[in-house]
């Protein structure tokens, strides 16, 4: 049986800023869903899968469009409101769990203009949802949303392993409009803006106060964009300072392996943390449309403002992250030892680093055909959603089970390649 998976809306086309490529591009190794054969230097770049047509999807709210207008004619888009005209939903009756993981609330504030639109973009055409990924691949769990009742948003479902909740602890009375998964927690936002993480290390839910705009989950940390800019983070800081994020506002957020990363609304990058890989230390006075990182890496890219170039920084040990590849980019998601990147107008994707464990050529032709909108990476696996809005996910046991628990166990309406 198949079903619908929400979708996410991409950032509009933005005048192009030309930027000189540093470094040549890493060698290709395949190209999945193109007609090019791979070239036979190291496989430091891998293709895969599918398309997606850029469009710029944005939500309306009573009373805000003339606000929104004003601010966005001061050189960027504004980045959307998220969901508070809408009913609230269905809260479960157990007490949050407020403990030390929680940040403290604070006055809100007015939306931050920003030079994107949203975190992550899906093309013209969908189901729209304001603020990010539908499908969010964890360390050995994989969340992604399905469509709803609702105007926005979707209802989330998790699948792997349970460890600590992750996977039987999602709240399926709430409608997200965005998910992300760590190493054995997930969180998302709320319909009406709230943010609820499940799983480790407290296997109960619990729901920070204060209005969020995006979630992002570190490995045992998550970090959260209030809807006035601000960042907060929390969980466990092993005194990196992974959770203690700089003054001043943000348009976007990304939470790694014991450091972070901001996006301010000039364009350029901030992170703190853990920074013996130079993951904390990203390019000066480069301006970025999105960044990425991910709960299993040491490592972080961008794509930049106007030619969408990538770069990245941080654990290259494996060539997973490219100084400079021309642009443009569409979506950026980093994993295990690799990065992949959806290339312009979203007619394949392709990958840099020790991609090899992940993919082999069985897996290579269950991408093929497909036109992709939306990939996620974790350990040792990725997941990909299409616009048919089916999610297809693929990996190597690399030490773990990982085929058991995402190829077998991939529930009905999603893939398992």
């Amino acid at each position: 049986m198949r079903r619908t998976v929400v979708r996410r809306p991409w950032w509009p086309l933005l005048p192009l800023l030309t930027l000189a490529a540093e470094d040549p591009a890493p060698s290709k190794l395949s190209f999945f869903g193109s007609s090019k054969e791979a070239e036979p230097a190291a496989p430091s770049k891998l293709s895969f899968f599918g398309s997606a047509s850029a469009g710029d999807a944005r939500r309306q709210e009573d009373g805000q469009d003339s606000k929104r207008a004003a601010a966005a004619a001061a050189d960027a888009p504004k980045r959307p409101f998220f969901g508070s005209s809408s009913a609230k939903q269905a809260r479960e009756q157990e007490e949050p769990v407020l403990s030390d993981l929680q940040p403290e609330a604070e006055q809100e504030d007015e939306e931050v203009p920003s030079i994107f639109d949203s975190v992550n973009h899906p093309p013209p055409g969908f189901h729209r949802d304001p603020a990010g990924s539908t499908v969010a691949a964890g360390h050995h769990h994989t969340c992604a949303l399905r469509q709803s009742s609702a105007p926005f948003g979707g209802i989330a479902h998790c699948w792997g392993e349970d460890t600590m909740g992750a996977v039987s602890r999602v709240p399926v009375e709430l409608t997200f409009i965005q998910l992300s998964s760590g190493h054995f927690h997930s969180c998302g936002i709320t319909l009406d803006e709230k943010l609820v993480c499940w799983g480790g290390p407290n296997p109960k839910r619990f729901e920070p106060p204060g209005l969020y705009q995006q979630v992002s989950c570190g490995a045992v940390h998550t970090c959260g964009l209030r809807k006035d800019g601000q960042v907060k983070c929390w969980g466990e800081d092993h005194d990196t300072g992974c959770t203690k994020p700089p003054a001043g506002k943000f348009v976007q957020v990304q939470a790694g392996n014991a450091f972070s990363c901001g996006l301010r609304p000039s364009g350029l990058v901030e992170c703190w943390g853990n920074d013996r890989k130079g993951q904390s230390t990203p390019p000066d006075d480069v301006q970025f449309l999105q960044i990425a990182t991910s709960n299993v890496v040491d490592h972080a890219c961008g794509l930049t403002l106007g030619a969408r170039d990538l770069k990245c920084w941080g654990d290259n040990r494996k060539g997973q992250s490219p100084e400079h590849v021309d642009g443009p980019w569409e979506q950026v998601a980093c994993g295990s030892k690799a990065t992949c990147a959806i290339a312009d107008g979203g007619s394949h994707a392709e990958c840099f680093g020790a991609a090899a464990h992940v993919y082999d050529t069985r897996e290579k032709t269950a991408f093929r055909g497909r036109t992709l909108e939306q990939v996620s990476m974790g350990h040792g696996h990725l997941c990909v959603l299409d616009v048919e809005g089916e999610v297809v996910c693929h990996g190597h046991p690399v030490g773990d089970p990982l085929k058991r628990t995402h190829a077998r166990h991939v529930p009905d309406g999603f893939i398992a390649a």
